[in-house]
């Protein structure tokens, strides 16, 4: 029979994921504190543990469910025990596994003796979770045990579960000597998903004392192990920048979490607004004194950043957005013209003359307005864009974008039209950007863009355009033809691309920002620009200034006409480091990195949720000083103090597990393969 990935299937021709029942390589592992034994699963559902020194198997373990053979889980077939995560006692004398049904187990390493199987004592639990669990029959129902980690002087084991919480237990006794869990939790970014709190890191500070956990959303706690308490905890950087908005006065930023901050000029930042509701999209009005808010529940809200009001508009809506393509909210050339979702089929549009609504006949997706305003666009699941006149509500027309809109936009003009057709699929077949007249209606131009989705649409005037799928397009279209002018390369089809109203074009691609005009020519490029593929930007043309959003509301700001870098402007909130660094990641081509925190209970790593195997792990050295990071066919030892390389040691594969103690490193890579090396760290202190 031939091996599978356990996240996928072949059948019947039809590829699936989430399902299989073989592994074909290693993708959970660990070492112990001392490099004795290593403990791997290759089979999803066997760990292997093998001696480091001699380099072979002596033992072989297969934990059971009590749900093997049921139609629990998220599998097309009957329920199979996969192994989620493993810890090694720092001695090697014991081990426990996280399964996929809820369980922990606990082996001795060296006879495979089964100690116990640990359930999460929800009894345990607020009343109302209880209750809750309890109806979903909690006890033997399909979960995920993502972490568990012994402490360092082995003591003790800690089990990571859902809604945040953490369970503490007696290596010897197995019995339970705390169970954590934070009093609110208010994290993530725009949706609840089925793993909203899934602790995904858990450890223990060096004395052993506090317990660190570390969520799917980015949240983390550290407790007292004694009494319980909470000693740190940090949410509000999980929350992600949904709208930004500059002026002479000042910067403002909206949440996910419904707060909004402000820089006024030469001033620390300062939190303006927080609501008790999660924002999916938000959008600042011209001034900035306004914001429009889509919550998490539906409605869609006015809020007067001067005085704190809000104003229901709508109380249940639709609108998918949240990206800043996709984003269901739009404002004009004035506060008080707008538009929103109002229903699952309708846009409503408020102007200083009118109140109407946009029938779509489907599911609202994004809208924006003219250059002047005099007009409006929106998008919907029906394949089309259909322009509105705001000051009367008239229908100006619905024009066809083919198989699904990638990106539109008005001539500044207001004569002109252009669609990007994204297509079905990410695959290599001719897409088509269409032009049409808005005055008569009629389709001027049909013509192959690109071979890949068109994500990107706009006007550099009235008959000069601009295309992005993978590279960007200048096309002319004077004399009623068709003309190509220019092809600019891009590093990746998802890299953004602004053009501005009066101004130049911006290429974001691989940490770089490059300003080109309207011929696209090179004005600037600009370094140490963030390269995420869902980068906010805003850009404000009477001061100059592109302002990009980084993580853990951090906000940094340049003159795109000089490419001068004014600075970053940061929230007063915890927030973690980047371990390593975006600079040392791309000098070195690492291939993992995690959060570090640094409190006062200590030092901490931290990484998120992901199919099992998709992340790469990384641990800290014994004495939470050094860091082990995973590159191109090697490892790197790196002081954590001054993201130093102190070591560079021969490595291949994918990083599955390490240790690293003052004598020696020992690295697993996805093969099974054992790489030992003698370290003297002592020296590098």
């Amino acid at each position: 029979m031939s091996r599978q990935h356990p996240k996928i299937a072949f059948q019947g021709g039809v590829l699936r994921l989430n399902f299989g029942e073989y592994g074909q390589s290693v993708e959970v592992a660990a070492i112990d504190a001392g490099g004795r034994f290593a403990a791997l699963v290759r089979d999803v559902g066997v760990v292997e543990v093998w001696d480091v020194a001699s380099s072979k198997q002596i033992q072989t373990i297969r934990p059971n469910s009590p749900l093997e053979g049921t139609d629990h889980g998220p599998r097309s077939g009957p329920f199979c025990v996969f192994i989620e995560s493993v810890d090694l006692a720092p001695d090697g004398e014991q081990m426990v596994l996280g399964l996929n049904d809820g369980s922990t187990h606990v082996y001795e390493t060296l006879s495979g003796n089964h100690l116990a199987r640990i359930k999460e004592p929800i009894g345990l639990l607020p009343r109302a979770q209880l209750r809750k669990l309890l109806a979903e029959n909690e006890t033997e129902r399909w979960k995920l045990v993502r972490c568990v980690r012994y402490s360092s002087d082995g003591k003790r084991f800690a089990i990571g579960h859902f809604g945040s919480r953490v369970s503490v237990w007696d290596s010897s006794s197995r019995e339970m000597v705390a169970y954590l869990q934070p009093e609110t939790y208010r994290a993530g970014g725009h949706l609840l998903g089925p793993r909203y709190g899934f602790v995904t890191s858990v450890d223990f500070s060096l004395d052993s004392s506090s317990v660190f956990a570390g969520t799917s959303e980015g949240a983390v706690f550290v407790w007292d192990l004694a009494s319980g308490l909470c000693l740190f905890d940090a949410m509000e950087h999980t929350a992600s920048i949904v709208t930004l908005h500059r002026n002479e006065m000042g910067l403002r930023w909206a949440t996910s979490l419904g707060t909004v901050y402000e820089q006024t000029n030469g001033d620390v930042v300062a939190e303006i607004l927080r609501s008790d509701e999660k924002w999916q999209a938000a959008r600042f009005s011209p001034s900035g004194n306004t914001l429009l808010v889509t919550t998490q529940a539906g409605a869609v809200r006015k809020v007067d950043l001067r005085g704190g009001e809000q104003q229901t508009l709508v109380e249940t809506a639709c609108g998918r957005g949240g990206s800043q393509r996709d984003n269901p909210l739009a404002f004009g050339n004035e506060d008080e013209v707008f538009a929103y979702p109002c229903s699952d089929s309708a846009y409503r549009c408020h102007s200083e003359t009118s109140v109407f609504d946009c029938e779509l006949e489907a599911a609202p997706i994004a809208c924006r307005f003219s250059f002047d305003g005099s007009l409006i666009a929106t998008e919907s699941w029906k394949n089309d864009v259909r322009v509105w006149r705001t000051a009367s509500g008239e229908c100006v027309g619905r024009f066809e974008s083919g198989k699904s809109t990638g990106d539109y936009a008005i001539s500044p003009d207001n004569r002109l039209l252009a669609i990007g057709e994204l297509g079905h699929g990410g695959g290599c077949y001719d897409r088509d950007v269409r032009i049409y007249d808005l005055e008569t209606r009629e389709m001027l131009h049909r013509f192959v863009a690109d071979d890949f989705q068109i994500l990107g649409v706009a006007f550099l005037s009235e008959t000069r355009l601009v295309t992005k799928s993978s590279s960007i397009n200048l096309w002319d279209l004077r004399d009623g033809r068709i003309d190509h002018l220019k092809s600019l390369p891009i590093e990746n089809h998802s890299n953004p691309l602004r053009v501005l109203k009066e101004g130049p074009m911006l290429r974001f691609s691989d940490g770089r920002m490059t300003v080109f005009d309207r011929d696209g020519n090179e004005l600037a490029d600009v370094d140490d620009v963030p390269s995420n593929w869902d980068l906010n930007i805003e850009c404000f043309e009477p001061m100059n200034r592109v302002l990009i959003a980084r993580r853990f509301q951090q906000v940094s700001e340049w003159d795109f006409v000089t490419g001068q870098k004014i600075g970053t402007s940061t929230a007063n909130i915890p927030r973690p480091q980047s371990l390593p660094s975006f600079e040392f990641r791309r000098q070195h081509r690492s291939r993992s990195h995690a959060l570090l925190w640094q409190v006062n209970a200590g030092r901490f790593l931290h990484q998120g949720d992901a199919p099992r195997g998709w992340i790469i792990p990384m641990r800290l050295s014994n004495d939470r000083n050094f860091a082990v990071i995973p590159c191109e066919e090697r490892a790197l030892i790196v002081a954590i103090d001054r993201e130093e390389v102190v070591a560079e040691v021969p490595f291949e594969g994918h990083l599955r597990a390490s240790v690293l103690t003052n004598e020696q490193l020992v690295l697993l890579n996805s093969e099974g393969n054992l790489f030992r090396y003698t370290i003297h760290l002592s020296d590098q202190e």
